[in-house]
Order: C-alpha cells, then sequence, then structure tokens
C-alpha cells in the first residue's frame, strides 16, 4: 500500500515539475514573441468637427455675408459647414485637422471642409479662413508660369508639420480645360506642371466648381474682408495675364471671374489628406 502511494506521490511531483517547466517555457517564449513586436498607431490628421462656425449679424457688422444679406432681412445668421453623416463624406463636411502636429484638433483655428476627392484614397479639404493677400504672379507678371507669389502665402511644410501634399506636382489647366493660353500678342504658351514646396496649394476651379454650397466661401470673406481669393486656374484668353478668383460681386454672392495677375487676392489653403487618416 506504502509502495503504492510513494509511486502516486512520485507521478504526481513529475506532474508538476513537468507543468511548471512547461508554464515558464511558454511564458518565456510568449513575452519574448511580444517584445518583438512593434506596434505602431494610425496618427489621425482629421477628425469630423462636433460643432460647426457661424455669425450672427447686426446693425455694425463688417462681415460680407452680413452686408450681403443686410441685418434685419431675415437672415441674420449663417452656419458654415455641415457635420455631415458618419462614414460618408460630402461637400462642405467640417472637419478639425491637426495641420501643426500639436496633438490638438483645433475647432476655432484648424477647421477645414471636405471639397472633393482627389482620388479613391484622398480628400481634399479647404481651409476656413484666408491668408496674406498676395499677387498670382509679381515675379514674371504673367498667368502661364504658376502661382509663383500667391504660393509665398501658404503654409509652410514647417508651420503645417503634420500634413503634406499627395501630389506635389501636377499640371495646371485653363478655364476650359486646356493647357495654354494666348498673350496680347497672339502667342501661345503652354501652362506647366507646377511643384508646390508648401505643405498646402491653391484651390482650382474645376474643385471649386465641386463645392454644392459655396457658403463656406462666406466666412471671414468680403467687405472689410478679402474680397477675392486665387484659383490656380488661368484664363485662357485673358492676354496671359488673368487668372480665375472667386469673388463676391456686389457683395450679394459668391461668383468666380478673371483677376490680374497683379492685383493682391487672398489665399484659401487647400490640403490633401489620406482618408485612412481621417476619423469620418
Amino acid at each position: 500500500m506504502r509502495k503504492k502511494q510513494k509511486h502516486y506521490l512520485s507521478i504526481i511531483i513529475v506532474l508538476i515539475l513537468c507543468i511548471t517547466i512547461g508554464y515558464a517555457y511558454l511564458s518565456s517564449t510568449l513575452n519574448g514573441e511580444i517584445t518583438t513586436v512593434n506596434i505602431y498607431p494610425v496618427t489621425r490628421k482629421c477628425q469630423r468637427a462636433k460643432t460647426l462656425h457661424s455669425i450672427t449679424c447686426t446693425s455694425s457688422s463688417t462681415e460680407g455675408y452680413c452686408k450681403a444679406t443686410k441685418a434685419g432681412s431675415g437672415q441674420d445668421s449663417i452656419t458654415f459647414g455641415q457635420i455631415g453623416t458618419s462614414g460618408k463624406l460630402a461637400s462642405g463636411d467640417a472637419f478639425d485637422c491637426d495641420v501643426n502636429g500639436d496633438g490638438v484638433y483645433d475647432s476655432a483655428t484648424e477647421r477645414f471642409y471636405y471639397v472633393s476627392d482627389l482620388n479613391s484614397g484622398t480628400a481634399i479639404l479647404i481651409y476656413y479662413t484666408y491668408t496674406n493677400r498676395y499677387p498670382y504672379n509679381a515675379r514674371t507678371s504673367d498667368s502661364y508660369s504658376g502661382p509663383l507669389t500667391a504660393e509665398g502665402a501658404l503654409p509652410t511644410t514647417t508651420k503645417w508639420s503634420n500634413v503634406s501634399l499627395a501630389v506635389k506636382t501636377s499640371q495646371i489647366y485653363n478655364h476650359s480645360g486646356g493647357t495654354t493660353v494666348i498673350d496680347s500678342s497672339n502667342k501661345t504658351h503652354t501652362l506647366p506642371k507646377y511643384t508646390y514646396t508648401t505643405a498646402a496649394r491653391l484651390l482650382t476651379l474645376t474643385e471649386y466648381k465641386k463645392i454644392t454650397n459655396t457658403d463656406i466661401f462666406w466666412e471671414n470673406f468680403g467687405n472689410m474682408d478679402p474680397n477675392c481669393v486665387w484659383l490656380n486656374t488661368p484664363y485662357a484668353s485673358g492676354g496671359g495675364a488673368q487668372v480665375m478668383a472667386v469673388y463676391n460681386p456686389a457683395y450679394t454672392s459668391i461668383a468666380t471671374m478673371p483677376y490680374s495677375v497683379s492685383t493682391s487676392c487672398a489665399v484659401k489653403p487647400v490640403i490633401e489628406v489620406s482618408k485612412g487618416r481621417m476619423v469620418y
């Protein structure tokens, strides 16, 4: 009887040792594997806005929208853009984008609006307000060399370090979709493939036409604010010195027309963001 008990005890001890050794080996193996796995979290650059920008007009308001509608006309306030539908992107959807990389999605100063898709995986968003007023091209004073001066009003890659253009070099097209302009001497010039060195770029006329509700352009626009903003789209028959811009005729609406390249219009930065880096 005692021999059997000793035998069973020996078996139990062996089993305990096997389990202990096996557990130790398994733990060591798993820990080793876990420590060799590098996990890189995806940093979201833009997230859907939770609140919208708006203005309410009074008799002393100087905003372009208020001058256009006249306080007391029944259109005393305006809200810019929309919250949108989760999982879908629509023109005018409001986003807050951490462009400077500080980890904060500032709804007051980092507000953007979705314009359209650059391609299936990249979204085009436009900044809520305007930067400095610059001529389109004061260096060569023509419309066929690109926005050589206006580019200087765009945020640098240092200022907006958390975003970059998906396509830095792209063909410039005229207002009719062609790639040439005719100057005052009836000479034809080919428009360039322009390379931006900035974190953002100018909007084009084609992209502007995809904006279904241009009310987003009323934000900080018109009257005491800039009354024209450049589009990177030369006017085909403008004597080689005219480029399309957004403006508000008589402070009553939003429209487009050609401006001289020497005119100081404002610049409204456009960014290109991977949809995989957006919460929408």
